[in-house]
């Protein structure tokens, strides 16, 4: 698995790749901070992550909030809905 990695392709343009976990988010986090003061418009481009679990998504609905309260519009853009499915269907294997 690659690391995780954010990188601005430009016109508000935002790549994540690689792993959207526990160990990873808190860094991405504090990393992404400067991106929402700028463009008017975001694009969250996670056609490159790999996997991802519980603390992907709250990073993922943290990052809407920032763009929100900056006032800027925000779009994710998923291939990544294969590594949604996974991240579903991994709860299903839970036994409580």
């Amino acid at each position: 698995m690659r690391a995780t990695q954010l990188k601005e392709l430009g016109t508000g343009e935002i790549q994540v790749s690689g792993t959207l976990g526990f160990s990873d988010v808190a860094a991405l986090l504090k990393s992404s901070l400067g991106i929402f003061d700028g463009q008017a418009a975001l694009v969250f481009n996670l056609e490159q992550v790999e996997k991802t679990d519980s603390a992907g998504l709250a990073l993922l609905l943290e990052w809407m909030v920032l763009a929100q309260q900056s006032g800027q519009t925000k779009c994710l853009k998923l291939r990544a809905l294969a590594v949604l499915k996974r991240f579903c269907r991994s709860f299903s294997k839970i036994k409580i």
